[in-house]
């Protein structure tokens, strides 16, 4: 007599180990017992307690890899930024270089004081003009220098001011006043640049992780039959509901010792198909049984 699939009631001969449809195990496939799994599973049931039994829940395996476009977008836009800002490091540094070991000082008339106002904080200019030699002649030479509140608020359109500049290139110049070690960029970069970098690597690490873990268990998985052993409602953080399904199987490991294993998976879809004691088939790794997912 044909068997029949217990998981999907699929019409099998009787030699089968496995459905062909959707590859659950069969009572007649060595090292299956159903009723040993079934009384483990419903003999572990405590409803009084279960609520302070219930396991951590987590994303489900497959949901790991789907933030892995997201992670490589964040490193690679941490490390554009991250090069930028070095790049914009390394020329202040240059420019602040140049104007110590081979600056000159003239007097410069302010012709434009500007405001630049965002949300959060107001950024201060002051445009300015020189007469500077450069190659035996005088030229007149225009700057800009990016000034502290309190110069803005000493200074006035027409006066002077003392500006330091190139000997070679006049046009690299600065207020005075001004002039002074370039380490705003640099701490921007070591305060928040390297560490969203280090966050990203991180995060693209586990995404990664994930896909693996995903494409190892779907090569080289073993089917089992496991059961629904609960399924409940809670809130994020934000308050928003959230749907957990749990469920238990016994795992084979590679020594031949079995291990009952539970896993709760925050998941709204799986938890609106399945209801609390429904048989589901498992897929697992025997070397970590703990990387599972429900095969539907």
């Amino acid at each position: 007599m044909p068997n029949t699939c217990p998981h999907c009631g699929t019409a099998l001969p009787p030699t089968a180990q496995r459905c062909d449809r959707c590859g659950a195990p069969i009572a007649t496939a060595p090292g299956f017992h159903p009723d040993a799994v079934t009384f483990f599973l419903t003999s572990k049931a405590d409803p009084a307690s279960s609520e302070q039994k219930r396991p951590t829940p987590s994303l489900p395996l497959k949901n790991k890899g789907c933030f892995l476009p997201f992670a490589i977008g964040w490193v690679v836009i941490c490390i554009l930024f991250l090069l930028l800002g070095i790049r914009q490091s390394l020329n202040e540094l240059t420019e602040y270089s140049r104007l110590k070991t081979a600056g000159k000082t003239a007097l410069a008339t302010i012709t434009q004081l500007e405001v630049e106002s965002d949300d959060d904080s107001n950024s201060y200019y002051a445009y300015y003009q020189f007469n500077a030699e450069i190659n035996g002649d005088q030229a007149r030479f225009n700057g800009m220098d990016h000034i502290s509140a309190k110069t803005y608020r000493a200074l006035n359109v027409g006066q002077t001011a003392a500006v330091v500049y190139w000997s070679s290139d006049p046009n690299v110049s600065a207020l005075q006043s001004e002039f002074k070690f370039p380490f705003a960029t640099p701490l921007i970069i070591l305060c928040m640049l390297v560490p969203f970098t280090i966050i990203g690597v991180v995060f693209l690490q586990n995404s990664s992780k994930g896909v693996l873990q995903i494409r190892k268990l779907r090569l080289h998985g073993q089917l089992v039959q496991g059961k629904i052993s609960d399924r409940w409602q809670d809130k994020d953080s934000d308050g928003d509901p959230t749907y957990i399904l749990a469920y238990t199987f016994r795992a084979t490991l590679p020594d031949q010792r079995t291990e009952v294993i539970t896993r709760a998976e925050q998941d709204q879809r799986l938890y609106q198909r399945y209801q609390k004691g429904q048989t589901v088939t498992i897929r697992y790794l025997p070397e970590d049984p703990q990387i599972c997912e429900i095969v539907e």
